[in-house]
């Protein structure tokens, strides 16, 4: 959904970054140029990723609440959990 709207918006001044991505799958092929994509990451370069960020976004049907949230509001990401 994230990547769909992301695709849709084609922000010029802004970047995606999906930390820790399972885009593995061919069902994102067609969407790679939108996005960056990272492997897994330590605990030091993530919380440079957040400070780094303007904003943190966790799209999910199922996760009801993450701590991934509280990790970004701690490190000073405003977020949005959108359901």
């Amino acid at each position: 959904m994230l990547l769909r709207v992301w695709q849709e918006l084609q922000p010029e001044d802004a970047r995606l970054l999906l930390a820790e991505a399972m885009c593995a799958t061919n069902r994102f092929s067609r969407l790679r140029g939108f996005f960056t994509e990272t492997s897994r990451i330590g605990t030091g370069d993530l919380v440079r990723l957040y400070q780094e960020a303007d904003i943190f976004v966790l799209p999910s049907l199922a996760e009801g609440f993450g701590h991934v949230y509280l990790e970004a509001l701690s490190c000073g990401v405003p977020n949005h959990m959108h359901r």
